[in-house]
């Protein structure tokens, strides 16, 4: 049970002037530091495609380099969080020392090298495999048999002819 209290009316129709401002106005210095980003990435990016080291470069243009912990595609990675399109270009470099294109996301721009990529240990996964395989194949199968006996169930014409049966093998038990 909730009991709720009325804090504050507001009118309807269109927000106040003031309130629209506010809200524009953090919309145009997001979409601003946006475009310094995108340009400042834009020329980091530039400079490591003529040769440029990516330490000096990111320098050279008032930014960072930095070396996260090593992260999988579900991680949390420091600075762009866990952004899907961010995570998903770098788990798309393949060879040590790749850079990837500035990749846009919800804090900013960021660049990627690939430094170190981890195999994940396939002996455990080989290990259950097979029995997960089993498991998750006995479910379908069960599940597949349990609807179709409920379907069976709700469309059949089901007669029971068993009393039937119990008199006539009575009757002729009788008979002599």
């Amino acid at each position: 049970m909730y009991v709720l209290q009325v804090a504050d009316r507001k009118p309807a129709g269109p927000a106040s002037f003031e309130e629209v401002k506010q809200r524009l106005t953090a919309d145009l210095q997001r979409e601003i530091v946006m475009n310094t980003c995108k340009d400042t990435a834009q020329a980091i990016y530039a400079d490591i495609e003529k040769g440029m080291d990516p330490k000096k470069a990111a320098k050279l243009h008032g930014e960072e380099y930095q070396t996260p912990d090593a992260f999988n595609r579900s991680g949390y990675v420091e600075g762009i969080r866990s952004d899907p399109m961010a995570i998903g270009a770098a788990f798309g470099l393949t060879t040590k020392g790749e850079i990837s294109k500035p990749v846009p996301h919800s804090q900013g721009v960021v660049i990627f090298q690939l430094i170190e990529r981890t195999t994940p240990d396939m002996s455990e996964y080989t290990a259950k495999h097979d029995s997960v395989y089993n498991v998750v194949l006995m479910n379908k199968r069960q599940d597949l048999f349990n609807r179709w006996m409920t379907w069976q169930a709700t469309h059949a014409d089901i007669q029971n002819y068993v009393q039937q049966a119990l008199e006539e093998q009575n009757r002729q038990a009788q008979m002599p």
